[in-house]
């Protein structure tokens, strides 16, 4: 059951996340990675935990839109202990992430082709990435940890493609070029 607390964060969240839409699509052209990640911490501020939010933990890896438009897409997302996404790029997005609760493992590489560098994203710190940055990210704990995740142009859902070649036991990756 949501709390009230959580349940105004939600709505804040989300009236944030339009604001910010706005402001992608009048600057005409896709975010870059430190626009998105002054974005993404300014909704985390607001956004609510999870299970805080819908009163459960997934069994697997879920999301909610904040905001889903040509500009710019944001979501909330629940990593279940155990739960990883194999390593992946963003079809060409800058994007940025925050840990509101727990922490993930990450292995990720700059650009296509370059080695894996392993990493714990910690709760409470922004990582903003560029348009050919790859990743894997996973919770190895054992709770459950909550993100918030923008990106700067629409793409697939969930925000994220394939790449070729990455398996799971490719798992965990980077994040982050230096936030401003």
């Amino acid at each position: 059951m949501r709390s009230a607390r959580a349940s105004s964060g939600w709505k804040c969240a989300r009236i944030r996340a339009k604001v910010l839409a706005a402001q992608a699509g009048e600057r005409g052209g896709p975010a870059d990675a430190r626009w998105l990640a002054r974005a993404t911490a300014w909704v985390a501020e607001v956004a609510p935990d999870w299970e805080e939010l819908t009163g459960r933990v997934p069994p697997a890896r879920t999301w909610m839109p904040l905001v889903d438009e040509p500009d710019l897409q944001g979501w909330l997302i629940c990593w279940p202990s155990g739960q990883a996404r194999a390593l992946h790029g963003h079809d060409g997005a800058a994007g940025a992430l925050q840990i509101l609760r727990g922490g993930l493992d990450e292995r990720w590489a700059p650009r296509p082709g370059a080695p894996l560098t392993p990493r714990r994203l910690q709760s409470g710190i922004c990582y903003c990435f560029g348009p050919e940055f790859l990743h894997a990210v996973g919770n190895s704990q054992t709770e459950p940890a909550t993100s918030v995740h923008f990106y700067g142009r629409a793409v697939a859902v969930p925000p994220a493609m394939e790449v070729a070649g990455a398996g799971a036991g490719d798992a965990m990756a980077v994040v982050h070029p230096q936030l401003v």
